[in-house]
């Protein structure tokens, strides 16, 4: 068994494929075989049915010469009369072409004898149609060319005849009976005319009764006509209705002989065409007859090639579950747990190891580069904990054509939250979104972060009330292609303001002892003044005091040059430190920066000091001097 846990998986999958497709080649062999036997038998059986199929197609093509027959026997015109016949030699194509295929066949001796006979009957019936067909052709051209045309003759014969007899010099009687046998001749003719058009439109044989006894009526008026008391020309014009009659009732004993004739035609078409069904019946038969002893035998092989397929099915079964059970035992279950292990490494649980760490096949390297995985998120892990937990705003973007968020760790959420109202958004819609949704000035840094040479980048950019030291970093892939920019966010609101505070503080004192210095120079030049005044009167005696005064005014005046000066440093102190806080990088060389400003400051107030004690030395000279002035 550990030789087997061991082996390579392609080697263990190889053995079990190898015992299944030997035994599927077996299957095959197997199949093949009865197939091959199968499909002669099936082809056999299948050229029965087809030779059955023929016959059947020939059945109905027969019964298509016989509706067609019959459209013959009721057609009016000798075009139609024609087509109808035209449709019966279709079908009878069709049917000879369906004889001649199931000839074609192979059939026992009496189905092939029959389908002979089938084939010389269809011929005999195709010759009966077209008799028919015919004798139908000249039945109408009776009609329209002999009958028709001369019943219309008739018709005005008669017209003309009756018009001259109430001509003629009769009596009434004489006229009256004269007009009587006019009619019931021209009645026994149309009885005559109606009697055949019927016979024609239906081949009711039993209208010839009608048309003997409407010829017999018509001689016998015909008769009495004559025997009349008539002038010549009412002779000849009964002479040329009777001629006219006479045609018709020819014409009408024609057109009854001839639909007999075809009638007896017709008849011996049906006979025909009994016997052709019968033929074909007994051909359909013989082929089914073999389909069916084809059908059973196939069923019979099919079945024993079932048994042999389903036992060797079987075999195979058992060998492809013994050979899944293996595989899922040695291969499927350590895949299982592994994949639940990397899982639970997906969910941040890196504590449990991977295991399998003998095995010396796929599993086993696979196990191996797992464990190493492993170690590997574990320490990604703790790494993203620290930088979740940092407290500066770290944000990540794809490097894609509008750099969309794509990170933002807790901090940053939460300094964003905080400016939601300025920035028009909440943090986490910004996932997704294109850096310049967080501040246009994003748009110099995204346009400085689409290029990886320019990184890393600082700069310090104010959003609301808040200002930030931003700082864009490249961030690279494991192949080192460039994945995006990270931005980290460090608010110097505090510091910045700090600054501020303190040199404006630094300023104020200047400038509060540059103004207690101005009054000061102010009393001492009031003082000076008054001194004057007093010592006018001895001006003489108070040139030195007059000296002394210039030269406390010389020292006033550099007193103002001094506090001019003073302020011209405060105002330069202030530049500094404004550009030490827009451009500082840093809190604390900001904060040193000022100290060391301050510390300068300090000194020029020293200065200022002792430039103020000089000051009161000299006023108090003055005052000395003046004082002895006086005396």
């Amino acid at each position: 068994m550990s030789f087997l846990r061991n082996l390579p998986i392609a080697v263990k999958l190889a053995l079990s494929s190898a015992l299944a497709l030997g035994l599927l080649a077996a299957i095959v062999w197997s199949t093949l075989t009865m197939l091959t036997l199968q499909q002669a038998q099936d082809s056999r059986m299948q050229s029965a049915a087809a030779a059955a199929t023929e016959i059947r197609t020939a059945w109905l093509a027969a019964r298509g010469m016989a509706v067609a027959g019959r459209e013959v026997m009721l057609q009016q015109t000798a075009d139609t009369v024609a087509a109808a016949a035209q449709q019966a030699l279709h079908e009878a194509a069709r049917a000879e072409d369906s004889l001649q295929t199931a000839s074609a066949e192979p059939a026992d001796s009496a189905t092939a004898s029959t389908l002979e006979l089938a084939r010389a009957t269809l011929k005999s019936y195709v010759a009966a149609l077209q008799q028919v067909a015919g004798q139908r052709a000249h039945l109408i051209e009776d009609r329209d060319n002999g009958f028709i045309t001369w019943q219309s003759r008739f018709d005005g014969t008669v017209a003309g005849a009756i018009r001259d007899a109430q001509l003629e010099d009769l009596m009434p009687s004489e006229l009256e009976e004269l007009l009587l046998h006019v009619r019931m001749y021209q009645a026994a003719i149309g009885d005559m005319r109606d009697a055949t058009n019927r016979l024609l439109a239906t081949g009711d044989s039993t209208m010839m009764g009608r048309i003997t006894a409407a010829d017999s009526t018509a001689e016998g008026h015909a008769k009495a006509l004559f025997q009349s008391r008539l002038s010549q020309d009412m002779r000849d014009t009964f002479e040329d209705m009777v001629i006219a009659g006479k045609k018709m009732r020819e014409f009408a004993r024609r057109v009854f002989d001839g639909a007999a004739t075809l009638a007896e035609t017709a008849h011996t078409a049906d006979t025909v065409s009994t016997g052709l069904d019968a033929y074909l019946g007994a051909a359909a038969r013989g082929f089914n007859d073999r389909v069916e002893t084809l059908a059973a035998e196939s069923l019979e092989a099919r079945a024993t090639a079932r048994r042999n397929v389903l036992l060797l099915a079987l075999a195979v079964t058992l060998v492809l579950l013994g050979s899944g059970l293996v595989t899922g035992l040695e291969i499927g279950t350590p895949i299982a747990r592994m994949t639940r292990l990397v899982q639970a490494m997906a969910d941040g649980d890196t504590t449990r190891p991977i295991g399998y760490s003998g095995r010396r096949d796929e599993v086993g390297r696979m196990a191996a580069a797992l464990e190493v995985l492993r170690m590997a998120v574990k320490r990604a892990y703790v790494q993203s904990q620290m930088i979740e937990q940092i407290p500066v705003g770290v944000m990540n973007a794809r490097a894609d054509a509008d750099f969309p968020v794509a990170y933002l760790n807790t901090e940053a959420k939460r300094l964003l939250s905080d400016l939601r109202d300025d920035i028009g958004t909440t943090p986490e819609d910004l996932i997704g979104r294109s850096l310049d949704a967080v501040h246009p000035d994003i748009a110099t840094a995204r346009a400085i972060a689409a290029d990886p040479a320019n990184l890393p980048h600082r700069a310090r950019i104010t959003v609301g009330p808040e200002t930030f030291d931003l700082s864009v970093s490249a961030l690279r892939s494991a192949d080192g292609s460039y994945a995006g920019p990270m931005l980290t966010w460090t608010p110097v609101t505090r510091q910045v303001r700090l600054s501020e505070r303190s040199v404006g503080g630094i300023a104020g004192t200047v400038g509060q002892t540059a103004r207690s210095v101005a009054d000061v120079a102010a009393a001492m030049q009031t003082a000076a003044t008054g001194t004057g005044t007093r010592v006018e009167r001895v001006a003489t005696a108070s040139r030195g005091a007059a000296a002394n005064v210039q030269s406390v005014s010389a020292s006033a005046e550099e007193l103002a040059h001094s506090v001019h000066e003073i302020a011209r440093q405060v105002s330069e102190s202030a530049r500094i430190a404004s550009q030490a806080v827009q451009e500082a990088e840093a809190t604390d060389r900001s904060v040193a920066g000022l100290s060391a400003a301050a510390q300068k400051i300090d000194d020029v107030v020293r200065l200022i000091g002792d430039i103020a004690g000089r000051t009161n030395l000299l006023a108090l000279n003055a005052t000395i001097e003046a004082a002895r002035a006086g005396e």
